[in-house]
């Protein structure tokens, strides 16, 4: 007998993988000019918004690996929109932070990251993006400032 198994349409992960995609699309349309990717623009965010972080900081903060975070932050100082100074905590680390390009970038792309995530979520209601964001924090097991401030 064969096992029953849910519609695709009602499995979380490839929901989760058809609203990555959606975000993808958005973001590619939109910021494609920029020639950053989707987790290179978390970093930024994040250091826009904690000024000097160490390295770890920031991979802690976007949630991300610190090999990756380490890679991203290399790209990105090529780039010229990152700046890693050496930290006074520990003798190995190093305090990110944007370049004045960084931060005219981000200061330019600011409204188009904010509209593509009101798309994103333009079909629920104020009550049901913040709901949609606290379960998707936890399906994610991502807890951080950020989310904090969703509890209901």
């Amino acid at each position: 007998m064969t096992p029953a198994v849910l519609p695709l349409y009602n499995q979380p992960a490839h929901l989760i993988r058809r609203a990555q995609q959606r975000f993808a699309a958005l973001f590619n349309e939109r910021l494609g000019h920029t020639t950053l990717t989707a987790p290179q623009m978390s970093v930024l965010i994040v250091v826009l918004q904690n000024e000097n972080l160490e390295q770890k900081g920031v991979a802690a903060a976007a949630v991300l690996d610190p090999m990756t975070v380490s890679d991203i932050i290399r790209r990105l100082e090529r780039k010229g929109l990152l700046r890693r100074d050496r930290s006074d905590r520990s003798p190995r680390g190093h305090l990110i932070s944007l370049t004045d390009e960084g931060q005219a970038l981000m200061k330019e792309i600011q409204p188009t990251l904010d509209a593509i995530q009101e798309e994103l979520l333009s079909d629920l209601s104020q009550e049901e993006q913040r709901l949609f964001l606290t379960l998707l924090s936890r399906v994610a097991r991502v807890k951080n400032n950020f989310t904090a401030g969703l509890e209901p």
